[in-house]
């Protein structure tokens, strides 16, 4: 089968208004790869033109009812990773052999639907997941993926979850409603079928103190519904000897960034360590009191201390002004 007549990618939406948002919606991490979407043993990008590399297409005619329909991103490497993009370019190259994995999010219907009879999210997804079930099932050394998808019902929900996506080193988060259908072309915020979510701003702080991370040592015991659960009591918790947290502070700055003066109270910033980083930063800590870190924050819903702070990285002071 060729390109249905009509058909386009669906494009995402920006957030700009969060009230818009009709729960419950399904969410999923934000992946920055190269656009692909499978047709009659052919793979094309956003724009429909074919993806010039030849190890994708024979990927693409080797399985191609399976891949009928399937829209996602291509990777090589880390979907998490910095470069995640650069390193994914390596796809639209005539001459690269990339070790790629196609994470699938969507499923397009091969005749598009009638009004009376269009195919929202919930189905589409059902059929992605039975797809890559399939997949595996035959072909179990294939490198396909499908995205995860998360039913969020507020935005509490929404926040712990883009939290967890930012802590996870993704740049953001795709919603989705949960019956919104397939649409050939860009969505629109209100129709919420496919909304980017990015709302995070970048920040800095002084490093102030140190918290340890700690390991529950309580003894296990079941809740009345079968599950294990420990006591939270200090007593049993136990140092790693690794970070648990830097405790830092908001700051006034002077001249060339310099810190000067703190600004509100003190928080945590917990998430956004790899294990080497906790390791070294606990055993490093007393070097590290009074440097500035860099994180990343919701920019909403903040009152004094910032919501959900990730790390990112330290700030020297020649680079601040």
């Amino acid at each position: 089968m060729t390109i249905p007549t009509g058909f386009k990618p669906m494009l995402a939406a920006t957030l700009t208004k969060p009230e818009l948002i009709k729960f419950p919606v399904w969410a999923s991490p934000k992946i920055d790869g190269i656009r692909c979407v499978f047709f009659g043993g052919v793979a094309y990008s956003r724009s429909l033109k074919p993806i010039p590399n030849p190890v994708v297409q024979e990927f693409a005619a080797a399985y191609a009812s399976l891949l009928e329909g399937l829209d996602g991103e291509l990777t090589v490497g880390s979907p998490t990773d910095a470069n995640c993009m650069q390193n994914s370019m390596a796809v639209m190259s005539k001459s690269a052999e990339p070790d790629f994995t196609f994470h699938v999010f969507d499923w397009f219907p091969l005749r598009i639907p009638t009004r009376s009879d269009e195919m929202g999210y919930d189905r589409r997804s059902e059929i992605v997941e039975r797809r890559i079930a399939d997949f595996y099932a035959r072909y179990p050394a294939e490198d396909i993926k499908a995205v995860p998808q998360h039913l969020c019902v507020c935005a509490e929900d929404l926040d712990t979850l883009e939290a967890r996506f930012l802590a996870d080193g993704y740049e953001g988060m795709m919603i989705r409603a949960h019956s919104g259908t397939y649409k050939c072309g860009r969505s629109t915020e209100r129709e919420g079928g496919l909304v980017k979510v990015k709302r995070f701003v970048d920040g800095e702080a002084v490093i102030v103190g140190f918290e340890e991370e700690m390991r529950n040592e309580n003894e296990a015991t079941r809740n009345a519904t079968g599950r294990t659960e420990r006591s939270t009591a200090q007593a049993g918790l136990v140092g790693k000897e690794t970070l648990g947290a830097l405790v830092v502070r908001r700051f006034e700055s002077r001249g060339m960034g310099e810190p000067y003066g703190p600004v509100g109270p003190e928080f945590n910033i917990g998430t956004g360590f790899t294990a080497a980083q906790r390791r070294d930063y606990w055993q490093g800590r007393d070097g590290l009191i009074g440097r500035v870190v860099k994180f990343k924050h919701f920019d909403h819903g903040t009152v004094d201390a910032p919501r959900h702070p990730v790390f990112i990285g330290f700030r020297h002071p020649e680079d601040m002004g």
